[in-house]
């Protein structure tokens, strides 16, 4: 990612970065609620109770569910949205 850009200087890297940020607590919100009725379905289906033990498992395979999904959603904002003209691939001229 570059760090120095002429988008900052415009604007437009501050609103990639708060569409970026934008979708995290959603995203959150759905994945945690799709995990928790997958986990509250197994936990149903083969032990026909609460399992308590799998809430390390339930915590980890949220947190992989969410960053699988981000980073699609990484490549969207920062290098089909944004990048048009091959704004990407221009070099970066820093200050120094």
């Amino acid at each position: 990612m570059r760090n120095c850009s002429q988008d900052v200087d415009n604007g437009i890297g501050v609103w990639r970065y708060l569409y970026f940020f934008a979708l995290w607590p959603t995203m959150f919100v759905i994945i945690n609620a799709a995990n928790n009725k997958v986990f509250t379905f197994v936990e149903w289906l083969w032990y026909r109770d609460a399992v308590y033990y799998l809430d390390s498992v339930r915590r980890t395979a949220r947190m992989l569910s969410f960053s699988i999904f981000m980073l699609p959603w990484f490549q969207i904002i920062f290098n089909l949205l944004w990048c048009n003209n091959g704004g990407c691939n221009a070099p970066v001229s820093c200050p120094s």
